[in-house]
C-alpha cells in the first residue's frame, strides 16, 4: 500500500506500508520513499497507509490474496482490474 500520487511525473517521495510475514526495519531509499514492513495483517497496513497519506488517497499492489484480505475487511472502495488476453 502507498499513498497514491495521481500526478505520475511527480517525483516526491512516498510512504509505502509492505504487507510481509518477515519483521524488518523501516528502509529509506535515495529520494526519501520509506518502506515499513508490517507484519500484524492487512487491517493495520492500510491503517498506516492511510495514515501516511493524509487527506490524499491509499493504492493497495499486490497479488491476488492481499486483494481477497481487503475485500474481505470492506478496506476498498474502488477497484481496478488489468487484464491481459494471452492466446495460446
Amino acid at each position: 500500500m502507498r499513498r497514491r500520487n495521481d500526478d505520475k511525473t511527480d517525483a516526491r517521495p512516498h510512504d509505502v506500508a509492505r504487507l510481509t510475514h518477515h519483521a524488518r526495519e523501516t528502509v529509506t531509499k535515495q529520494g526519501g520513499t520509506s518502506y515499513t514492513f508490517v507484519t500484524e495483517g492487512i487491517d493495520p497496513a492500510v491503517a498506516q497507509a492511510r495514515a501516511a497519506a493524509g487527506n490524499k488517497k491509499v493504492a493497495v499492489a499486490g497479488g491476488a490474496n492481499v486483494v481477497q484480505q481487503c475485500l474481505r475487511a470492506g478496506l476498498l472502495d474502488e477497484m481496478q482490474i488489468h487484464l491481459a488476453p494471452l492466446l495460446l
